[in-house]
């Protein structure tokens, strides 16, 4: 898939999609406990269900390529809170947990093998 994608055209689009490398824009969050790519625009952000074990119908677990040794500590920590491109495989929860990621709290997830910062004029 050469198009980059939303967070929630992502989710959207999972069935068909996942195990295969694609490219999604969103906000990066890289907190403690909280590794994950946000929906952006915020007013498109979708709110978790009632009930639901998601925190966010709108965000991807993010988790990094073992093999990509760029993708430090320090340089995510300036990227907290930016825009970014993320390359990477994208996977559908676990069946058993029902979700992605630190308590299992995310729909879906992301190995990255790429992130970079791109201007918001490019997620319209």
């Amino acid at each position: 898939m050469n198009t980059a994608l939303t967070v929630n055209e992502a989710i959207d689009a999972l069935p068909g999609i996942a195990g295969k490398e694609v490219t999604v824009i969103g906000m990066l969050k890289f907190e403690f406990e909280y590794f994950a790519l946000e929906h952006s625009p915020y007013r498109e952000k979708r709110k978790a269900l009632p009930g639901a074990l998601h925190l966010s119908n709108s965000s991807l677990w993010i988790e990094i390529d073992m093999d990509c040794h760029q993708l430090d500590n320090s340089y995510l920590e300036n990227l907290n809170g930016k825009l970014v491109s993320i390359k990477g495989k994208l996977y559908s929860p676990d069946p058993v947990m029902g979700g992605s990621g630190h308590l299992s709290a995310w729909p879906a997830s992301i190995v990255a093998s790429a992130i970079k910062r791109i201007s918001k004029s490019r997620n319209k």
